[in-house]
């Protein structure tokens, strides 16, 4: 399994419960999208995965590797995370110094890391910003860079917090382009998202959470299933609205654009 989580609690020192006993796994090489309203502890559990945050109590692997103290700096090695506002971490005085940052202190060598930072910059089309300062660089462009900085330390996870939030519609479609060339090539990729149309046209697997908790963990059709949105505090997807206006005997939902085309051209004929 790609990551595997039993009973997982996390309690902040202020005294808010992240977390309660959550447990799920999730299948090597997937795009997953973690779901939930604001508070449902989305942030708070990918920051387990790379070892920023150990479990208090429970347990957490990932790729196979337990996540503690012994095992957190491999983890860091294995796991990526973009945060939401990539001023977050694009904090250097150039592009290059900041996607250097990385490798350089995992101890490589200088032509080591000369050839990683090349190699991604080059693979998230940003090699002709290398000397550029972050702070004049596009939103869209930051977190390209902010995803440049994983792909030099040769990330096999990559984890994205809220990817679209304050990208416009071209920033969005340029990112996803981008993750799914990652995919791709090899790479398992997770989003932590409330966006359901993006969920069900982006993932091949949803876990939905609230409050600390996971309500449901499976295929995209849980994002129509009207109990869970509505236990999740989630709106339905587009598609799926607009088949419930149609008034059709429809037993199961569409979740995705080209399925709904596809129903609708079998009714046209």
């Amino acid at each position: 399994m790609m990551l595997k989580v039993e009973q997982l609690t996390y309690t902040y020192r202020d005294g808010t419960k992240a977390l309660d006993r959550i447990s799920f796994s999730v299948p090597n090489h997937a795009k997953v999208a973690i779901l939930g309203p604001n508070g449902s502890g989305k942030s708070t559990l990918f920051l387990h995965f790379n070892g920023i945050f150990l479990p208090q109590e429970g347990n957490v692997e990932v790729l196979g590797i337990p996540v503690n103290k012994k095992t957190e700096k491999d983890l860091k090695r294995k796991v990526g995370l973009v945060f939401q506002d990539p001023d977050d971490q694009v904090f250097s005085s150039t592009l290059w110094e900041d996607v250097a940052f990385g490798p350089e202190n995992l101890g490589y060598s200088k032509e080591e890391v000369e050839h990683r930072v090349e190699r991604a910059l080059k693979a998230v089309d940003m090699w002709d910003y290398r000397h550029k300062p972050p702070y004049h660089l596009s939103f869209g462009q930051k977190k390209r860079a902010a995803i440049a900085g994983i792909l030099a330390m040769d990330c096999e996870i990559m984890m994205l917090d809220e990817p679209v939030a304050y990208l416009d519609p071209q920033g969005q479609d340029q990112l996803f382009s981008l993750l799914n060339e990652l995919y791709q090539q090899g790479m398992s990729i997770l989003i932590a998202t409330h966006d359901v149309n993006l969920a069900c046209e982006w993932a091949d697997y949803i876990i939905l959470m609230k409050d600390g908790r996971v309500l449901a963990q499976g295929g995209t059709e849980l994002l129509v299933r009207e109990d869970l949105i509505a236990q999740g505090r989630l709106r339905l997807p587009i598609v799926a609205k607009l088949f419930q206006k149609l008034n059709k005997d429809i037993l199961t939902l569409p979740t995705t654009l080209q399925e709904a085309a596809n129903r609708i051209n079998q009714w046209l004929k």
